[in-house]
């Protein structure tokens, strides 16, 4: 006997895609991460440097408003450091293509580079919640049973590591760099400080997609979390430590080091050299200030090549581990 065709009915919900799926297994990570305390005021941490950057260059700006407080302020000052603002607001004023390049560019050098360690720590207390915990619950296998592919998981996961370090990162540059402009008194900043909004832009994306590549890797070699954790620590700084010691006289042995790749990538990015000389060119009176300059000409030179090749090594080792570790079941 047949069923009555009256008890089908016609399905009324609505169609999602692949995404929506990743999405989901995206916002259960990232809802397992930020119920760790560390990483929320991590964050609240990395936004703080964002004000921070953003009042600097608020101060930037205000040294050409004459009715300004901290115009007023510097005029107080002592005749060396005055006459060294008096000269950065004249070739603002006189050659602000170049002056506000440069001010941005060799400030968003430093600001960026700020964030490495903050990135680096969170990405350590995240390691556990990303591959380990779901291999030692076997929750890959409820992952599969909703017709989820290990490839759409595995982009779901780097989707919320990708989306956390963006959050504590990405976003608090491109904002630091907008508030600064905005509030200069000049509309033309906007346009003078665009190489280095898209020199930070560039140089964080990649150092974000590299690290949170890399954890996932680090992530899936063990069930165990305090394992994972503790490879992640000996890779970071093990690697930092050998970079310091060993990499005048052993130069290959630098590019074992995670930061040490960043700051190449850094370097190559902001050529920081190249606004030093034009501050030190238009701005003579620095020279009194040895401490500073030193450490400006000091500013090491950088072998892209060789730190994409590093880069790109450990990238191909994460995506073997993540083949092996997360496979169908």
């Amino acid at each position: 006997m047949g069923i009555p065709s009256s008890l089908y009915q016609h399905w009324t919900g609505q169609a999602r895609g692949i995404w929506h799926r990743r999405l989901v297994v995206a916002n259960q990570t990232l809802k397992g991460i930020w119920s760790n305390k560390w990483i929320r005021h991590l964050c609240l941490g990395a936004w703080v440097l964002c004000l921070a950057q953003s009042a600097l260059l608020f101060g930037v700006g205000q040294l050409l408003v004459k009715e300004s407080a901290i115009y007023s302020l510097v005029n107080q000052l002592d005749n060396q450091p005055r006459a060294i603002v008096s000269g950065l607001v004249s070739w603002i004023l006189e050659r602000p293509d170049l002056s506000v390049s440069s001010t941005y560019g060799l400030s968003f050098y430093y600001f960026t580079r700020w964030f490495q360690p903050l990135a680096l720590v969170i990405v350590t207390l995240t390691i556990p919640t990303l591959i380990s915990q779901d291999l030692s619950s076997r929750a890959i296998i409820i992952y599969r049973s909703k017709a989820l592919g290990h490839r759409d998981y595995l982009i779901g996961k780097f989707m919320a590591i990708f989306g956390l370090l963006s959050f504590v990162w990405l976003l608090p540059a491109i904002h630091a760099w907008l508030l600064g402009c905005l509030l200069s008194p000049s509309w033309s900043f906007l346009w003078h400080a665009r190489q280095a909004l898209m020199q930070s832009v560039g140089f964080v994306v990649a150092s974000m997609a590299f690290l949170s590549l890399l954890a996932l890797g680090v992530s899936a070699l063990s069930k165990r979390e305090k394992a994972t954790t503790i490879i992640w620590l000996v890779l970071w700084l093990v690697g930092h430590f050998l970079a310091k010691s060993q990499g005048e006289q052993y130069p290959w042995m630098a590019y074992l080091s995670l930061t040490h790749i960043l700051d190449q990538w850094a370097i190559c990015l902001f050529n920081p050299a190249t606004h030093v000389s034009q501050l030190m060119e238009n701005l003579p009176l620095l020279e009194s200030f040895s401490s500073l300059t030193e450490r400006w000409l000091r500013l090491p030179s950088a072998n892209g090549m060789a730190s994409l090749i590093a880069a790109g090594f450990m990238a191909g080792l994460s995506l073997i581990t993540l083949k092996g570790k997360v496979k169908p079941e």
